[in-house]
């Protein structure tokens, strides 16, 4: 019986130490917590987005899309949208694309479901008029 007791009691022990640790951030719990929240925002499924990127990879790699105001890429899911972006992109120097999408979610990680892409016309210089 007091066995029982001692391993009950050191099990409740544990359980403690364990919960307090990953409060303070003392045990690989905690820092999985800390790193996780380094990592982006998962966006939620169904989510509509328009942006302005530009799209990299393609061939052998998959296609990631990376916004001009961001930091962050996103792999985009194939479909003929991408197919016809892949088509063009070969020849548009990695121009800026606007793109309407709808983001997917898998295991925590966030994809562009690839809606709609227009190449945005390339800057020229202005010149003066001809007189």
């Amino acid at each position: 019986m007091q066995l029982l007791t001692n391993l009950m009691e050191s099990r409740v022990v544990w359980t403690v130490a364990i919960v307090a640790g990953a409060l303070v951030g003392g045990s690989s719990h905690g820092q999985d917590a800390r790193k996780s929240r380094k990592r982006r925002e998962v966006l939620r499924e169904g989510t509509h987005v328009q942006w302005t990127g530009r799209f990299m990879g393609g061939g052998d790699e998959p296609t990631t899309f990376r916004r001009d105001d961001h930091e962050e890429s996103y792999r985009v899911l194939e479909n003929l949208a991408l197919e016809r972006v892949s088509k063009t992109d070969r020849t548009s120097e990695r121009r800026s694309w606007d793109i309407a999408a709808e983001l997917t979610e898998f295991q925590g990680s966030n994809y562009l479901l690839l809606k709609r892409a227009t190449l945005k016309s390339k800057k020229t210089p202005h010149s003066s008029p001809a007189r």
